[in-house]
């Protein structure tokens, strides 16, 4: 397999890890809980370790870079062993379908180009216990795990696994479960959400934030619709003037005779995401739906860390802040 610098960027992308490429040959990473600038590496075979040693050398003096990304064919199993452990290395592996950055495996869903690498996958990507977590966060009061299957929309065999999962942070009485320490259930949640996966379609309008909303609640395209990001983040907790508004859909809405089709992702000031995590709109149902039907905060946070700007990060911190003070009973 030929790798090209174009096709890791892509696998990267389509894992909901948007790169951009700065003219001092840098690739920005942009994830859910910051920006990593790396340095990149286009080698025909995985480095050996003496190598990756030489390129962790030559980063301790590279005032511009946080990391290196290998863009590899297959990676090696030393390579993989090397991102999981150490976070300033990060492998796109494109036979793999697989990312590991900050030490998470990404694996984008699909079947590897080469059945041998099959024994390296890591699993389903963790949407239903993250569900519970976010369940979790939402109540003060145990609850059964009949309730909070519902709650999440997974079944109550899968949640049972969640909630073991998840003993960290939470402890079970005789009236069931419940979080212990919401404050951090909530950072592990928000750090290890692995994106909503599906498709993504930025477009671009000069309108204030609020009027391209409504555009798009106004359209009748039979698709469930939920409000998410800044403009979501502005009607629960506001704080700062919103970048990009961005609606969770049941399918793609077309909104070409309304705005103009975004050139890349960071134009984009409204987005219609096609989630294959289907959780997220189960946990939307469980909250208030007075205005606009939104997701729920969390992936709301997650959504605003995308966002432009670069005080996304307070953003998020606020709107957790807000939503931990506001937990309900019931």
């Amino acid at each position: 397999m030929t790798t090209t610098l174009n096709s890791g960027l892509d696998l990267l992308a389509r894992l909901d890890l948007p790169p951009t490429i700065t003219a001092d040959e840098t690739v920005d990473i942009h994830t859910p809980t910051g920006r990593r600038r790396a340095r990149p590496f286009v080698p025909s075979t995985g480095p050996t370790p003496s190598r990756v040693d030489l390129h962790l050398e030559a980063l301790a003096h590279d005032g511009k870079r946080d990391s290196l990304l290998y863009l590899v064919p297959q990676a090696t199993s030393s390579l993989l062993s090397r991102a999981r452990a150490d976070h300033r290395v990060i492998v796109a592996s494109i036979a793999d379908r697989l990312v590991i950055l900050d030490g998470i495996d990404h694996i984008l869903p699909g079947e590897p180009s080469n059945d041998a690498l099959k024994p390296r996958a890591r699993g389903r990507l963790p949407w239903g216990k993250l569900a519970v977590a976010r369940a979790l966060l939402r109540t003060t009061k145990p609850r059964p795990q009949i309730e909070l299957a519902a709650e999440a929309g997974i079944t109550q065999q899968s949640t049972h696994a969640a909630l073991h999962a998840l003993a960290d942070y939470g402890v079970r009485s005789s009236r069931g479960w419940f979080t212990t320490d919401p404050a951090a259930l909530w950072d592990y949640a928000l750090t290890a959400y692995p994106g909503p996966q599906g498709s993504r379609r930025g477009w671009v309008s000069v309108a204030p934030l609020r009027d391209q909303v409504e555009r798009v609640l106004a359209l009748d395209s039979g698709a469930r619709k939920l409000l998410s990001g800044d403009e979501a983040a502005d009607r629960l907790a506001p704080w700062r003037r919103g970048r990009r508004a961005v609606f969770y859909a049941s399918r793609d809405i077309e909104l070409s005779e309304r705005f103009a089709p975004a050139d890349d992702g960071d134009e984009a000031t409204l987005e219609i995401v096609v989630p294959r995590d289907l959780t997220i709109f189960a946990t939307a149902s469980a909250y208030p739906q007075g205005g606009e039907p939104m997701t729920d905060p969390l992936i709301t946070a997650w959504e605003v860390l995308r966002s432009p700007g670069p005080d996304s990060r307070d953003a998020a911190q606020h709107l957790k802040e807000a939503v931990l003070k506001r937990r309900v009973e019931a």
